[in-house]
């Protein structure tokens, strides 16, 4: 099959979902091609290894001007601001031009970051389009919308809540199928889109059972937690808060020697402090270690 795989961020060991996605189709013997945008030199590298396992990659850099200038644009109108986030006009004119070479038999878009080209992929082509929506921003939101500690996360949550619940209502009207990670997430988009129920699949993360796997003669402090994820990412943020402040006070009960280490990339300058104080003492960072 020849596909069209859309990712509105560079697919990488960080964002693994579209990565191990592509990875696979291309090992199944499909004709994949990514679109996808890049912000600096080390993801224009990450296209090297994808093309490495055959995949044709067409590009565009998305400066940090041009998402500021894409969400001052879609602040007056009705587009939440996740969606106009990742817009890039030159990549759109390559997808276009891709399609209309033609040959592709099916068009993926990941997230609501990259749900705009799907829309212009639509436009004229014929093609069935998958949304993989990932998860349900709207849904994601009344979490964080809960939880925000700042002033500035709550104001974001509130705006964005305003106009995403309407947004991914709409969309998952507009494309074959849209993908979703969990059950909870389908359940989220039902209520936004209930004439949507055959179009919504769940398709869960897998893991790379080759990359993660036990080393042959594993070294671990026998009293070690290890916990990761993309720490630039406010749930994941949150994850690391809600395991420290209201799971972990339990197991130092019982097991004080207990330590907590943190592998995440690009974590925020001022991490929360989590309750009590006592057990920040007990935690580490550390940055991800370089795929071998």
């Amino acid at each position: 099959m020849k596909i069209l795989f859309i990712v509105p961020y560079t697919p990488n060991l960080v964002r693994v979902r579209p990565y191990n996605l592509i990875r696979a189709l291309a090992a199944r013997g499909n004709a994949v091609t990514v679109a996808t945008l890049t912000a600096n030199r080390a993801e224009e590298a990450d296209l090297r290894g994808l093309e490495a396992l055959g995949v044709r990659v067409i590009s565009a850099n998305l400066p940090p001007w041009r998402s500021a200038m894409n969400c001052l644009l879609a602040a007056p109108s009705r587009m939440p601001l996740q969606a106009a986030y990742c817009w890039q006009p030159a990549l759109m004119r390559q997808i276009r031009s891709a399609i209309d070479e033609g040959g592709f038999e099916v068009v993926h878009v990941e997230h609501l970051r990259g749900a705009r080209f799907g829309l212009g992929a639509l436009d004229g082509g014929g093609l069935p389009v998958v949304w993989d929506s990932v998860d349900s921003i709207t849904h994601l939101f009344r979490q964080a919308a809960r939880q925000a500690q700042k002033f500035s996360s709550k104001a974001m949550t509130a705006f964005e809540l305003r106009r995403t619940p309407r947004y991914e209502g709409w969309l998952a009207g507009q494309f074959t199928r849209v993908l979703v990670t969990s059950p909870i997430d389908r359940q989220a988009f039902l209520e936004l889109a209930p004439d949507c129920a055959e179009r919504l699949v769940v398709l869960p993360n897998g893991v790379d059972l080759d990359y993660f796997r036990p080393q042959e003669a594993p070294a671990r402090a026998p009293a070690e937690l290890v916990i990761s994820g993309k720490m630039s990412y406010h749930a994941n943020v949150a994850m690391v808060l809600h395991l420290v402040n209201d799971i972990l006070p339990h197991v130092w009960a019982e097991r004080p020697e207990v330590r907590l280490t943190v592998v995440g990339k690009d974590p925020p300058r001022e991490f929360p402090a989590p309750r009590p104080p006592a057990g920040w003492q007990r935690l580490a960072w550390r940055r991800p270690a370089p795929p071998a």
